[in-house]
């Protein structure tokens, strides 16, 4: 469900365990506004989840990251933690500065979002979005004629969904904060008009997107 989860495997007869728990409760806290999903599990009640991720020891602290197992081995102190979360989950994101290069990156990707400008403060807020979010690629274009060419809102900082389909470009209007990245994300990522299936299902009913659905007849 999630793209990172930290996981702290414990037993709650073990002292270790006992100390460690307000830390990572605390790490849970300071981390909740930067989009990473924290949880805990107790190893006892849970012995066969436990063994499936070959935990040994007590307190273990373990990032899963795209159905890859990382176990933390540093000390058990709160800012240590979260510098080892925040490094092994930052996204290196793809730099364009030529015309050729983002057509030819266009060409190859349905759908994309693109970041116009240099801001750090813009980008450490794709990077929160890209934690959530990663049916989508991100890029970065630092470069006056690209940002003319494609975006030319008359703003120094512009955001933009390029893809094969429909408008064919949205350009975010919005603030630019993480809420209204995802808001943004979620509405024009997608086709307006898919078939109701299987695959597509969670599209419709998980996005928060409000949505029509026609029933007919394929044979109409």
């Amino acid at each position: 469900e999630f793209k990172y989860l930290l996981v702290l495997f414990y037993d709650p007869s073990c002292p270790h365990c006992q100390n460690f728990m307000p830390v990572f409760e605390k790490i849970a806290s300071n981390l909740k506004k930067e989009s990473f999903i924290l949880a805990k599990l107790d190893c006892v009640k849970n012995e066969k989840i436990a063994n499936h991720f070959d935990i040994e020891a007590f307190p273990t602290v373990t990032l899963l990251k795209n159905n890859e197992k990382v176990v933390y081995e540093g000390e058990r102190k709160e800012e240590d933690i979260e510098k080892w979360l925040r490094e092994k989950t930052k996204p290196e994101f793809k730099k364009i500065s030529t015309e050729t290069d983002f057509e030819d990156f266009k060409k190859n990707n349905k759908v994309f979002l693109s970041y116009f400008g240099n801001d750090e403060k813009v980008i450490d807020k794709l990077i929160v979005v890209e934690r959530q979010v990663d049916e989508i690629p991100m890029v970065i274009i630092d470069s006056d004629p690209l940002i003319k060419k494609y975006v030319d809102s008359g703003k120094k900082e512009s955001i933009a969904i390029f893809k094969h389909f429909d408008d064919k470009k949205n350009i975010l209007q919005d603030e630019i904060t993480t809420e209204n990245l995802i808001k943004f994300i979620n509405i024009y990522m997608y086709p307006k008009v898919m078939e109701f299936s299987k695959e597509n299902s969670h599209l419709i009913f998980t996005k928060r997107n409000p949505s029509l659905i026609l029933f007919t007849n394929k044979n109409d």
